[in-house]
């Protein structure tokens, strides 16, 4: 999703305001991404696997550090995902007249 935004964002590449909101909301994007992966690369390890009934069965054995620290993970990249605060910053100048941004 990171890329096809940038290159929606981007469109108007002749438009330096669009273009560094292209490359805001890339970044933006990939910090979201990275959140996400490294809480499922967590999960795999702590759980050996990612499905819902594995971890809630095996929950109470893994220490509570452990289970914030994949929280605050998913939660991170669910808000760069979604263009959430802190993680907005591409998302807060649209320009409304057009589908680009002039962040």
């Amino acid at each position: 999703m990171g890329f096809a935004l940038y290159l929606l964002i981007g469109y108007w590449f002749k438009n330096i305001d669009y273009g560094n909101a292209a490359k805001k909301a890339f970044i933006m994007n990939r910090i979201g991404d990275l959140g996400f992966l490294i809480a499922i690369f967590w999960m795999i390890d702590q759980f050996g696997s990612t499905g819902f009934g594995e971890i809630f069965s095996r929950a109470g054995t893994i220490s509570v550090p452990v289970i914030t620290g994949i929280t605050l993970l998913l939660f991170v990249g669910a808000t760069g995902k979604s263009a959430q605060i802190p993680l907005y910053t591409w998302l807060a100048r649209c320009d409304g007249r057009s589908d680009a941004c002039i962040g």
